[in-house]
């Protein structure tokens, strides 16, 4: 995703014919000829993502459930934007060939709207990838959350341990008769 080209395609409008021109030379050279990397790219990105979420989901604890399952759940709405919308418009863009410079722009209508299509849909991927983000940083919060709770539980209950020992020792030595001392001359003396 381009900020600036996916800027000047869906938010400013009029858009001036060299900044459009920009836009077009950029999803060309990108998206357009090198389409099958661009694919191959988006698709090791996904897969490594998918295996990482089911392998936590899998590992047991409730919060993977939670937070990996709604980041599985975005990389699922992910995959379904990009091969129902990005897939056929990644097959359009390579027939269309940037103008030269001096030529207007007024008959790639088309082209400007199937490059508009594009730049929304990396706009949606960006929003989903950034809602994953949040979720794990989320489930990250969580686990250290819930890590210091029970720190702090373990710690109490130590030192409830520790004041019951004190408390049993204490007891102890009051309940226990003092201990006689031997005289100075002792029993051993006066035989």
């Amino acid at each position: 995703m381009h900020w600036h080209a996916d800027y000047i395609l869906l938010w400013q409008e009029p858009a001036r014919d060299r900044e459009v021109l920009f836009a077009l030379h950029y999803y060309f050279n990108t998206v357009g000829v090198w389409s099958d990397k661009y694919i191959a790219t988006l698709f090791t990105v996904v897969s490594i993502q998918i295996s990482v979420l089911l392998f936590h989901i899998f590992s047991g604890k409730e919060t993977n459930w939670l937070f990996d399952g709604a980041s599985l759940f975005l990389v699922a709405a992910v995959a379904t934007l990009y091969k129902t919308k990005l897939l056929p418009l990644i097959d359009i863009i390579p027939s269309i060939t940037p103008p030269p410079a001096s030529q207007p722009l007024s008959h790639y209508a088309e082209a400007l709207s199937s490059l508009r299509e594009v730049a929304n849909a990396h706009v949606l991927l960006a929003m989903a990838l950034l809602g994953i983000v949040l979720l794990q940083c989320g489930k990250f919060y969580s686990e250290r959350l819930q890590e210091r709770e029970r720190n702090e539980e373990v710690d109490a209950r130590l030192l409830r341990r520790l004041r019951q020992l004190q408390q049993e020792e204490r007891s102890k030595s009051n309940t226990e008769p003092p201990a006689m001392a031997p005289s100075a001359g002792g029993p051993d003396a006066s035989t």
